[in-house]
C-alpha cells in the first residue's frame, strides 16, 4: 500500500508466541505524515535500506523522527542483499553509516540486519547465505521487553466530556492517558489547581477499584468542582507542566511553510487553542543531522520552534 497505513497483526509462535502489531507505513517523502502517525504508537521501528543505494535523506528524515517520537529500539533490515551476492563488506560499510547516523537521536538500542525480503533471508529464519550472522529480524522483534511507558508514568486523566445521569450526580467521561487512579485516591484539577477525591470510577460493565492507562472511565469526585472538557486529573505529588510558552519539536506536515506570527490551532488532548509562533530556534539539516539556522519551515521539515499560546495548556515532557 503506498499511500496508507496498513496493520498487520501476527503472532511469533517459534519465539514464545509473542503477538506482533506491524504499522507499515509508507516511504516516500510526500506521506511522511503517514509515516509520523503510524510510528507515533510504536514500541520499536524496522527501516528499510536498499543495499545497493544506501542511507538516502528519507532513511535520516524516517530515523530522526523515530527518535523524536521517543520510539526506544530500532531495527534496520538492509535489503537486496541477493542484489549484493550477500557481500558482507556491503553489509558493515551499511551498518557502519546507520551507526553514526543514529548515535545522537537517543535510541536505547539500534541493529542492522541483512535480509532479502523476495526470498526471505534473515527475515524470520537464519538464512544459509548469511552465515556470518545468525539472528533473523523476527527473532529480536520478538524478544523485545513489553513497553509500559504508559502504565509506568503519572497519572494523568484528559477530561472528554461531563455526564450528568441525573440532578445529583456528575461524572468525568474521558481516557487514562497514563499511570493509575484508585478510589479514595486524591487528585489536582488542572488548570484550576484545586483538589477532590475519587468517589467511583465507572465503566459501561460496572465499577471499579481501579483503572489504568488506556481503559475509558467515568469518574465521580466527592465534591462538585468546576471540570470541563480539556481538564487533566493528576495526583498532586506528581503535576504535569502548565504554560503559554513550549518549546518543540516538530515534524513540519502543512501544505504551505511554517511562518513566524502567523496564527494557528494547537489541539492537545481535547483542549484546542489559538496559538502563534514566536521563534524557529533552528531547522535539521537531513543530509548532516546539524542544526541550521531558518525563518520557516517547508513540509516535512524538521525544526525547534516555541509556540506561545493564548491560554495555558497542561502538558509533559515528551
Amino acid at each position: 500500500i503506498t499511500i496508507d497505513v496498513a496493520y498487520r497483526y501476527l503472532t511469533a509462535s517459534a519465539f514464545g508466541r509473542r503477538k506482533l502489531i506491524i504499522a507499515d507505513t509508507p516511504g516516500h517523502v510526500q506521506y511522511t505524515r503517514n509515516m509520523a502517525t503510524g510510528a507515533s504508537t510504536a514500541d520499536a521501528a524496522v527501516i528499510l535500506v536498499d543495499a545497493r543505494q544506501g542511507v538516502l535523506a528519507q532513511t535520516r528524515r524516517h530515523a530522526t523522527i523515530a527518535g523524536l517520537l521517543g520510539i526506544p529500539y530500532l531495527a534496520v533490515a538492509i535489503n537486496k542483499m541477493d542484489l549484493v551476492d550477500y557481500d558482507r563488506a556491503t553489509f558493515d560499510r551499511l551498518a557502519a553509516e546507520v551507526v553514526a547516523l543514529t548515535t545522537r537521536l537517543g535510541f536505547a538500542e539500534v541493529r542492522c540486519f541483512p535480509i532479502s525480503a523476495t526470498r526471505g533471508d534473515g527475515v524470520t529464519t537464519v538464512s544459509p547465505n548469511l552465515p556470518w550472522h545468525a539472528q533473523p529480524l523476527l527473532a529480536w522483534l520478538a524478544a523485545l521487553p513489553h513497553q509500559a511507558r504508559q502504565e509506568q508514568a503519572p497519572f494523568r486523566f484528559i477530561v472528554q466530556q461531563v455526564l450528568r445521569p441525573d440532578q445529583d450526580h456528575r461524572l468525568l467521561a474521558g481516557r487514562v492517558a497514563s499511570g493509575e487512579v484508585r478510589v479514595g485516591d486524591t487528585v489536582a484539577l488542572l488548570p484550576s489547581s484545586r483538589t477532590a477525591r475519587v468517589a467511583q470510577i465507572s465503566t459501561m460493565t460496572g465499577d471499579l477499584e481501579a483503572a489504568r492507562a488506556p481503559l475509558s472511565v467515568a469518574i465521580a469526585l466527592d465534591r462538585d468542582v468546576d471540570v470541563g472538557r480539556g481538564d487533566v486529573l493528576a495526583h498532586p505529588a506528581t503535576p504535569p507542566a502548565t504554560g503559554t510558552a513550549i518549546d518543540a519539536d516538530l515534524v513540519w506536515l502543512g501544505e504551505r511553510p511554517l511562518a513566524l506570527g502567523r496564527r494557528y490551532l494547537v489541539k492537545l488532548g481535547a483542549r484546542t487553542v489559538p496559538a502563534h509562533v514566536e521563534r524557529i530556534h533552528h531547522r535539521l539539516d537531513l543530509d548532516t543531522l546539524r542544526e541550521v539556522h531558518a525563518d520557516h519551515l517547508d513540509a516535512n521539515d524538521l525544526g525547534l520552534v516555541r509556540v506561545v499560546t493564548t491560554r495555558s495548556l497542561i502538558f509533559d515532557r515528551y
